[in-house]
């Protein structure tokens, strides 16, 4: 938690700082929606560095052929499956220990 300074004179000019940066923000507001056209995105899309780890990604590359992709596909929805699987046996461990105290 902060601390809230009770100074009034401190108060007065964080008050006054905030209403002159909303001022600014509002009048920046206003342009941009004067002028949508004019609003550059600020947000670049990430540029992605390296290479592809998906099979389907590998195979179009080259990189791997269609049995090693099939195999990658296959191994994927393996360890998906032995997930869920361990997420239910967990689960029903946890139920029936659970009515052990009743």
């Amino acid at each position: 938690m902060s601390t809230i300074d009770r100074d009034p004179i401190v108060s007065e000019e964080r008050i006054a700082k905030r209403r002159k940066l909303l001022e600014h923000l509002h009048a920046e507001n206003l342009a941009e929606l004067a002028n949508p056209a004019l609003i550059r995105d600020e947000i670049e899309p990430e540029v992605i560095i390296g290479e592809c780890q998906e099979p389907n990604c590998l195979l179009q590359n080259k990189t791997i052929d269609a049995k090693e992709a099939k195999t990658k596909k296959w191994m994927k929805l393996f360890y998906i499956g032995v997930t869920i699987l361990a997420i239910v046996a967990l689960s029903l461990v946890a139920v029936f220990v659970g009515n052990l105290g009743k």
